[in-house]
């Protein structure tokens, strides 16, 4: 609580999406300046309205690639990743580029995919992988199999993002994801000199 409210921080999040996170910590920190940066120029605008409307006005939205987060010639004490660093062709590529605008001492937030938690999604993830990942009807037929097929105690039907298309097809149909267990997180964060400070679920 004391690094996160004593003294002037800034802050960045990559991959801020349509704004839900930067708005929210926004709202929760105080003398807190954020950057936020994210690919889509769509998600961006949305999330620039968005601030707007909450009168947000202490976020700083950037068009931009976690890849090239060098760009910002800043560095920041609390650098915040959800969603993704495990969409990443290699992931610890952009988590080293995250750590070298961290400042010394600073905190890091990223979340992975739990390889335990996103079990019950694997055969499915196999069965839509030679489908059409562009095509909604496809996603939606895909989905209307499982319901029509699938126990109702099923996992599956737990899961929030089953219920919206979009969502649904991050969850199965996504090109790229990797998944991660303790020993794998471990030997990431070894590797990377990091301290771990504990998880939060979400």
């Amino acid at each position: 609580d004391n690094f996160l409210h004593n003294n002037s921080k800034y802050m960045l999040i990559a991959g801020c999406g349509t704004g839900k996170e930067p708005i929210y910590f926004n709202k929760i920190l105080n003398d807190c300046n954020i950057t936020a940066i994210d690919l889509s120029k769509s998600s961006l605008s949305y999330a620039i309205r968005m601030s707007k409307e909450e009168n947000s006005s202490n976020i700083k939205f950037i068009n931009g690639d976690l890849l090239n987060v060098e760009m910002l010639k800043q560095k920041f004490d609390i650098v915040i990743c959800s969603g993704v660093l495990h969409h990443m062709k290699i992931p610890e590529e952009g988590l080293k580029k995250l750590l070298e605008v961290t400042k010394p001492g600073g905190l890091l937030k990223i979340a992975l995919y739990s390889k335990l938690a996103r079990k019950h999604l694997v055969d499915y993830q196999k069965k839509a992988k030679n489908l059409n990942c562009d095509d909604l009807n496809t996603i939606r037929n895909f989905r209307n199999e499982i319901i029509s097929n699938e126990n109702r105690n099923n996992q599956i039907f737990k899961t929030g993002d089953f219920y919206s298309l979009h969502e649904f097809r991050d969850l199965i149909f996504h090109k790229m994801e990797h998944q991660y267990d303790i020993p794998s997180l471990e030997k990431l964060f070894l590797k990377n000199k990091l301290r771990f400070l504990g998880f939060q679920d979400v």
